[in-house]
């Protein structure tokens, strides 16, 4: 089973394994708990942003946003180690409404740009109840052009395939760096297998974006 990361609101939840990705941590609603300090956004480029409001167009002050988030944290960051870190259903903390632009949208993109998995902005109806919030969707679509901007695709069209892919290149590379030519050992031909698998994945997710991306274009054309 997939794991699933939530986002919302600070003041959206009360319950649930909680972890602040702002820049204070919280501090401006008292908030104590876990945060994750590597996902805060840089000061110097929030402040570009935040001065630019209503001076320049919410579009192209938005794509300096999330090209600056995305090369000045997100590309530093390896998304499955991150993932690994958190325990499943984890909810990442910031404070704007969920249908605002707000950096733990672009967060929940890349994960799911890059390993596939579900992403949820919620709200706490009840103790422990939650209910699907609306997040601005159209941050995705800005992501993945920011990402495609200087991320090695491999050919490929997914950013899915092509980390996958990657992964695959890195393990040959590790196995023929440091086998010289000897006959392969029974966890070199283990990682070879490994890469395998990931080629097959890397082909399998191609697949899969060109076919969500030829329904949509039919959905619209209808």
């Amino acid at each position: 089973m997939k794991q699933i990361i939530f986002t919302a609101k600070y003041d959206n939840v009360k319950n649930g394994n909680h972890i602040s990705v702002s820049g204070d941590r919280g501090k401006k609603i008292g908030y104590e708990g876990n945060s994750l300090s590597i996902l805060a956004p840089k000061l110097e480029f929030w402040k570009v942003w935040h001065d630019n409001i209503n001076k320049i167009s919410e579009q192209e002050n938005t794509i300096y946003y999330v090209r600056n988030y995305y090369n000045r944290v997100l590309k530093n960051l390896d998304p499955e180690i991150l993932l690994e870190s958190l325990p499943n259903k984890t909810i990442l903390l910031c404070y704007e409404d969920s249908k605002d632009f707000c950096h733990r949208h672009l967060i929940a993109f890349w994960l799911e740009l890059f390993l596939d998995i579900e992403t949820y902005e919620i709200k706490e109806v009840e103790s422990y109840k939650i209910q699907i919030q609306e997040r601005p969707k159209y941050l995705k679509k800005i992501l993945e052009n920011v990402i495609k901007e200087d991320y090695n695709m491999h050919g490929f069209n997914s950013i899915r395939a092509a980390y996958l892919f990657e992964g695959a290149e890195q393990l040959e590379r590790s196995i023929e760096e440091s086998n010289k030519g000897i006959v392969l050992n029974d966890y070199e031909c283990e990682l070879y297998t490994i890469a395998a698998g990931l080629r097959v994945e890397a082909d399998e997710a191609e697949t899969k974006y060109l076919k969500e991306k030829n329904n949509k274009v039919k959905k619209y054309n209808i």
